[in-house]
């Protein structure tokens, strides 16, 4: 790549290859941290009573590092977490505090 970036545009083609190489590298890094800081931080929101966290958790990474973040995945565990509502919808937190009642 660098030979045809050479026979292109002499040596400053060759810089301007490397510069964007680094570039690249530098925000695929910065989008693969920020997925994993995000997917971390919304595992932990959702530990408390919602199950398979670790799989909502791979989920929200996954979501993350496509630019979509992790709000399709946070929205119905946590849509739950008022108690005293009956209505259709709620989230798994609800599902999970109404299992553990005894009977």
């Amino acid at each position: 790549m660098l030979r045809f970036a050479r026979w292109l545009g002499g040596q400053r083609g060759e810089e301007v290859t490397v510069l964007a190489g680094k570039a690249i590298r530098g925000i695929a890094l910065g989008v693969g941290v920020t997925a994993l800081v995000q997917a971390v931080l919304g595992g932990m929101a959702c530990g408390a009573g919602v199950p398979a966290v670790a799989v909502l958790s791979l989920v929200m990474f996954i979501l993350c590092l496509a630019q979509l973040g992790v709000f399709l995945v946070l929205m119905p565990p946590l849509s739950g977490s008022t108690e005293g509502s009956d209505r259709l919808g709620h989230g798994s937190a609800r599902l999970d505090a109404r299992r553990r009642q005894p009977r």
